[in-house]
């Protein structure tokens, strides 16, 4: 049995309706990358999205280094950092990664989507086999399940930093 998590893109949270965006924040298996809490700083329910983010960690780190070993040398396409866009982005990736890993080692393994309206994101995730899906797509899922009660509060994050 895999249970499906979902990382959230700050492209997907600024494009959702308040509707939208409330039923994610709520929803027990959305998690937000720390680096794309931080992108949604000025977001009014930033709060709520604080409260849903996936802290970095030394695993994570070492899957970052993988990711951005991935982007041609001298692409802008994922992270431009002369334009200060992206930053982001090669963390998300990493973080499914990361927590899709972190989970082979348990009973019931997970699967991790990102949710994005990025072309640069999906095509760099589908490199590292991570899934993603785009925001109608998540939005039907979440309208599908919003009565649904089963399964954790929350993915349990790792406390261990080293691994």
């Amino acid at each position: 049995m895999t249970e499906i998590y979902y990382l959230l893109d700050n492209n997907a949270l600024v494009s959702m309706t308040p509707a939208q965006r409330s039923l994610a924040l709520s929803h027990p298996r959305c998690r937000i990358p720390s680096e794309v809490v931080y992108e949604a700083r000025q977001s009014p329910d930033h709060s709520a999205i604080a409260d849903l983010a996936y802290p970095p960690n030394l695993s994570i780190l070492r899957a970052l280094a993988e990711v951005m070993a991935a982007l041609a040398p001298g692409s802008h396409d994922v992270v431009d950092l002369y334009k200060n866009q992206g930053n982001a982005d090669p963390i998300l990736i990493a973080t499914a990664l990361h927590a899709t890993r972190e989970s082979q080692t348990t009973l019931i393994e997970e699967r991790w989507e990102i949710v994005t309206e990025d072309g640069a994101v999906e095509e760099l995730a589908k490199a590292f086999n991570v899934p993603t899906l785009g925001l109608a797509d998540f939005v039907t899922t979440l309208a599908g399940c919003a009565g649904a009660t089963s399964g954790p509060s929350q993915p349990q994050l790792p406390t261990n930093a080293g691994t």
